[in-house]
């Protein structure tokens, strides 16, 4: 889909407003089409996003400095893990998250891509494949994320495949590329950022390495000032080089890097007389170094070296001795990205000059001469080649058989068998049909790699894709690749009236749509409404009232739970010449009781959608009038543009709107507010001179969180730079009181924030760029804030919370949708609080619990048909064993304590089937504990027997089970490896013929 550059630099921004003219002129065209329902549907295309550029980068620069200081965001990186191993460490725990995914999803009825291909699997944005060289099959393969991590499967080739995450606690996970040491398949590094200049672009933090097959990795300290990383690649020898691009960002240095001693220092071995980013280099099967240099620069140029391993900055590099046309080997100002592919000395090279690609250059000499190969590819329409897209997304390979065969892609794939003379679309994203253009392959191609099997590999925004047969048919290899970016999150509000709906979730994901969950642990979702997905919201009384959004004030509405959808479309303009408003992620929200929704709308104005449930599916342009209920709303007094909104749950019609200049303003009788009223400004403009005592930056306000009143507000910023959090508890007196509590906060955007209701308004969750974060205390500057253990290091743009089960979900922009049932914020040591239970009759179930805390507790035993939905059973006053009569055969357990501080803690979950009786091993250890990655049991049997093993999570998900049959010995040894498993506490249960034995360890 159509991305957004970023223009800025250190110096000014100004050239923002020139791209964003350029960039709306290529993109403002509407591709929509009638559904079955006589609905208008947007088809699954470009984002409209001049704005979102523009919004972006508003709301998070440093306002002091004027750009997007992300150099910055490596130390928060390190400060979330810091956290995080300390509260490893001192074994204490915030939360037991879970996973949710999805680990793959299905196209829905109001889906505008219909992704021809039987099962086609749309996944998160894929910038680095790597075939594992000790896999000859080529079914080992890895891929990096931006956003996503490092991630792992050794059956690539099997439809799903089956992926493992390598890691969620990198200090980034954004990687942008992996390779491997030709002289040693054990040592492997990826590199880390977002290359291109896109709107969302991930900022990176260097080199990683692994020296055990990618087991374990570490950063290479080196390169820490190599903040976005364009490629990494090795040579015959084992020497490592390191493009790099981030002049735009801050800080850092550009250029190609090599090392000679595995990582520990770095040359930086650039070309004179071009600029020194690096957009794509290749060493060739013959050992030569080629080097496109130059990103978005008015000195990009083309580089090659026969000897790498002898070239110094500034020479040893060779030049074509007859440049062809403007582009190669020397390109002017126009020239944005240039990609690069080879095979001995026949090279291939793909440059974009004004964001498209018309032509592609070949040398059939190893770069010393190139001329123009095939005809103008299309570059306009949703089936062109490359249509605005050619500064972001271009992949291109080479046959390593056969020089002759090449394939390139943006965004469709096209293929040449006769040298690039001429090339046949082979993919087509927007397809419904499965026309002669070719089988689905996600749009936003950003690698390509054709191996020596003739197998293709594709990464993408929507995923990785696989052919078999050079680029003839495609199918998807994302069930399992949990890598969405999601900008927001929404429940059914009351699942107790029916358990299913305790899994019930939507989410917008940025690039793939509006996804509907409905299962419970990893799941597979429905994609109910295509284009990106924007916020969601479902009628927390009249729960059959849902809507999503796609970008600016484009709706979409459901009463059938997304077997059929309206799409409600408002525009400034006229049919004519539509006019998006509003922010391209446009904030919302929705007010339960009266019905209406509010968004964002231009500078100074609010949106106000009185009929939301009743507008009829269509289009609709301010100029002829908006239907009944649907109004545009000058606010006199308010500056900037919206986005944060938030309607009070305790006071009828009153909403809060914050925007990107720092200002909260309070809109009473919001349903009949006219336009070109005033609001109460509750910022530090103050509702008259002197009246409000704070200081709020002029940045952008990203949420606002009421606590139990409409005293209680809680404000937070997603800029560098600035407090980010900030707190009042008077909000409805004159003066207004705020407090900044970032406290220990690293310098990070934050993009959402909770309060714990069960807190009176002292505990409270934040979404920030490097996951969630919480404070168990609010205490002003001296706020302390902790890093969820469990939870990925990455990018997260909202929470919710349902109170009725105490679930927790999180959206996070690369790692998918999260869960935390039963979510408490007391810091509580993990050994404290362990239950088990066994069956000791046909009808009696004994619970007992090891509770080793310090304070006196009170205890309330819970039970559970799903695991998911617990209810109260029983109380216990102080003992720890609990006898107790289920009505089922099959139930789940946790037991809730209440110290006499009134902190709530919960036991781990477990799961008891009626059965034979079990009794506990009397020979049974494990260790070492806490583990890092290797376990080991020794266990005596006295008969043989069948042994299940079992790893759970204290939700009572199972993490890994093994079985096996063994023979009878006085001792029994086994070791396992588990470089995968999150950090945390888990149970690790055997049970042998009559036997089980339980015992918890601790994930480092």
């Amino acid at each position: 889909m159509k991305k957004i550059r970023t223009y800025f630099s250190k110096k000014s921004a100004f050239t923002l407003f020139i791209a964003a003219l350029f960039l709306y002129s290529c993109s403002n065209d509407h591709h929509s089409f009638i559904n079955e329902d006589g609905d208008t549907e947007e088809n699954d295309k470009y984002d409209e996003a001049a704005a979102a550029q523009h919004f972006e980068f508003e709301r998070t620069k440093d306002p002091a400095l004027g750009y997007v200081p992300k150099e910055r965001l490596f130390a928060a990186y390190q400060a979330a893990e810091k956290s995080k191993q300390i509260a490893f460490s001192s074994r204490t725990s915030v939360a037991s998250w879970v996973e949710r995914g999805p680990t793959g999803d299905v196209v829905g009825a109001g889906n505008g891509n219909k992704r021809y291909g039987v099962g086609s699997v749309a996944g998160g944005r894929i910038k680095a494949i790597w075939v594992d060289q000790s896999d000859a099959t080529g079914n080992t393969v890895w891929a990096g994320g931006i956003g996503g991590g490092l991630w792992k499967t050794t059956n690539f080739k099997t439809a799903p495949a089956t992926w493992i995450p390598i890691n969620d606690f990198f200090t980034n996970l954004a990687i942008g590329s992996i390779c491997q040491d030709p002289t040693n398949a054990n040592i492997m590094y990826f590199g880390t950022g977002e290359k291109t200049y896109n709107y969302d672009a991930i900022r990176g933090g260097g080199v990683w390495k692994s020296t055990d097959h990618g087991l374990n990795w570490a950063l290479l300290s080196a390169t820490t000032p190599y903040k976005n990383v364009s490629k990494v690649l090795c040579d015959a020898l084992g020497n490592l080089y390191v493009g790099v691009i981030q002049s735009n960002m801050g800080g850092g240095s550009n250029g190609l890097y090599r090392s000679t001693d595995g990582g520990t220092t770095f040359t930086n071995i650039s070309a004179s007389g071009v600029d020194s980013q690096v957009s794509d280099f290749v060493i060739s099967s013959n050992g030569k170094l080629h080097v496109c240099f130059g990103y978005e620069s008015a000195t990009p140029g083309y580089r090659y070296a026969v000897n790498p391993a002898t070239v110094t900055t500034g020479s040893g590099w060779s030049t074509s001795s007859n440049p062809v046309s403007s582009h190669l080997p020397e390109t002017l100002a126009t020239n944005e990205y240039c990609v690069i592919a080879s095979k001995g000395d026949t090279l291939y090279a793909m440059p974009s000059a004004n964001a498209v690609v018309t032509s592609v250059y070949k040398s059939t000499d190893g770069g010393s001469h190139w001329a123009t190969i095939n005809t103008t590819l299309p570059t306009s329409t949703l089936t062109g080649f490359c249509p605005s897209q050619g500064w972001y997304c271009l992949g291109i390979d080479v046959n390593p058989n056969d020089a002759n065969k090449v394939i390139i892609g943006s965004l469709n794939c096209y293929v040449s068998t006769n040298g690039g003379s001429t090339f046949t679309q082979k993919s087509d994203w927007v397809n419904t049909t499965g026309t002669s253009t070719g089988q689905y392959v996600h749009s936003d191609i950003q690698i390509i790699k054709w191996t020596l099997n003739n197998d293709i590999f594709i990464g993408s925004d929507g995923g990785i894709f696989y052919s078999p047969d050079a680029g003839s048919t495609y199918s998807d290899r994302n069930t399992g690749l949990n890598i969405k970016q999601f900008n927001s999150c929404e429940f059914d509000p009351n699942p107790t009236n029916d358990p299913t709906l305790s899994n019930y979730f939507l989410a917008g994901a940025q690039d793939n749509g509006t996804h509907l969950f409905t299962s419970s642990g990893l799941n597979t979702t429905t994609e109910v409404a295509g284009g990106d997905g924007g916020l969601v919201h479902i009628d927390k009384d009249q729960t059959v009232y849902q809507f999503g959004a796609y970008i600016y004030n484009r709706f979409k509405r459901t009463t059938n739970s997304w077997s059929g959808v309206s799409s409600i479309y408002f525009y400034k303009g006229s049919s004519a010449s539509p006019v998006n408003f509003g922010s391209f992620i446009n904030p919302s929200d929705y007010d339960n009781t009266a019905n209406i929704m509010y968004s964002g709308g231009d500078a100074g104005e609010f949106f106000r959608w009185s009929t939301a449930q009743t507008t009829a599916a269509g289009n609709y342009y301010i100029t002829g009038g908006f239907p009944t209920g649907a109004d545009i709303l000058t606010v006199s007094n308010l500056t900037g543009t919206v986005s944060a909104v938030t309607v009070s749950p305790y006071t009828a019609n009153r909403i809060y709107l914050g925007t990107g200049s720092g200002k909260i303003m309070r809109i009473d009788n919001a349903n009949t507010f006219t336009s070109s009223s005033a609001g109460k400004n509750l910022d530090s403009t103050g509702i008259s001179a002197g009246n409000i005592i704070a200081a709020f930056p002029a940045g952008t306000i990203s949420s606002i969180a009421l606590g139990s009143d409409d005293n209680h507000l809680m404000v937070t910023f997603s800029n560098f730079g600035v407090n980010n959090i900030w707190v009042t508890t008077n909000a409805l007196s004159n003066p207004v009181t705020w407090t900044a509590i970032d406290g220990n906060l690293p310098d990070m955007p934050v993009r959402g924030a909770l309060y714990d209701p069960t807190s009176s308004n002292t505990r409270v969750w934040i979404a920030t760029e490097t996951g969630v974060w919480n404070s168990s205390v609010i205490n002003g500057a001296s706020t302390t804030w902790t890093a969820s253990a469990g939870f990925p290091t990455v990018r997260t743009d909202m929470l919710k919370y349902r109170s009725i089960d105490q679930t927790l979900i999180a959206a996070t922009h690369g790692r998918g949708l999260w869960t935390e049932t039963s979510a408490s914020l007391t810091l509580l040591p993990l050994n404290n609080f362990v239950l088990k239970g066994i069956w000791k009759t046909n009808s009696t179930v004994e619970l007992s619990w090891d509770y080793a805390n310090t304070s006196p507790a009170t205890f309330e035993i819970e039970s559970s048909l799903n695991g998911i939905n617990f209810y109260k059973t029983g109380a216990s006053l102080s003992n720890t064993i609990f006898l107790d009569k289920p009505a089922s055969s099959d139930v789940y357990y946790r037991i809730k304590g209440k110290n006499i501080f009134g902190s709530i803690s919960y036991s781990n979950v477990i799961h008891l089937q009626k059965g034979a009786e079990l009794i506990e091993f009397t020979s049974f250890k494990l260790y070492p504990n806490p583990v890092k990655d290797d376990i080991n049991i020794v266990f005596s049997a006295s008969e043989n027997g069948k042994i299940n093993y079992q790893v759970t999570a204290f939700n009572g998900q199972v993490c890994w089970q093994n079985d096996e049959n063994i023979t009878a010995s006085s001792e029994c040894t086994r070791k396992w490896n588990f470089p995968s498993l999150r950090p945390g506490t888990y149970l690790f249960t055997m049970k042998y013929n009559n036997k089980r034995v339980s015992k918890k360890f601790l994930k480092l």
